[in-house]
Parts: C-alpha cells; structure tokens; sequence
C-alpha cells in the first residue's frame, strides 16, 4: 500500500513576532505592527518584549500582549459605503505591551535534547 502525504499548506500565515508566544491571527487574536513611525515607543517596545533582532516591517504583536484599554474599534470599509461586519480592533498610538511578556529573548532560549 503506498503512503500518501499531504502536503503543508504554502500559503504564509502571519503570526507574533515576540518569543514563546504563537498566536497567529484568528477571530479572537489580532496582530498590530510596530510602532516603526515612533523610534522610541518601538525601542521599548522591543525591550519589553526581549525582541533581540532588528524590528522590521514584516514583524507583528498579538493582541495577547495588551490590556482591553489598549484597543479602539472601527469599521473597517470595504467599499464606499460598505463594511466588513465586524468592528476590528486597532491598537492606540500610545499603547504598550504589557501583559503575557516573554521571560527570555529568541537567544536565550535554548533547545533541550534528550540523551
């Protein structure tokens, strides 16, 4: 009998950037940019979250890291005077992560192997 295997799904998903954390985005887990536009709101930002590589464009917080307080909601528009349903939530300019914060960074975590 030949096996079958199935093939991973190539389409990419974007998930949290922050180590020990692998939210990726659901119904119920949003993910929010860096603050690339407020160099010192994204350097703390990196500092809580033990971010140890350059913060990029492609790099992503899970709202699992805020407080309710930290979001607003909106419509989103799709179409001149369409909406997707649903209010998304979007992050404050001045919010700060502060809730499930990693204990170490990506460098400091090591892999255990068993003997």
């Amino acid at each position: 009998m030949q096996q079958i295997h199935k093939t991973k799904n190539t389409k990419s998903r974007k998930s949290c950037s922050v180590p020990q954390c692998s939210s990726y985005c659901t119904d119920s887990v949003s993910l929010h940019k860096f603050s690339l536009w407020n160099p010192k709101l994204c350097k703390r930002w990196r500092n809580l979250l033990k971010i140890g590589k350059p913060i990029t464009n492609n790099m992503y917080v899970c709202s699992e890291h805020f407080l309710p307080r930290d979001f607003t909601s909106f419509n989103k528009t799709l179409t001149e005077g369409s909406s997707t349903g649903k209010p998304r939530q979007r992050i404050k300019k001045i919010a700060i992560p502060s809730v499930n914060l990693p204990k170490s960074s990506h460098e400091n975590t090591k892999c255990e192997r068993r003997m």
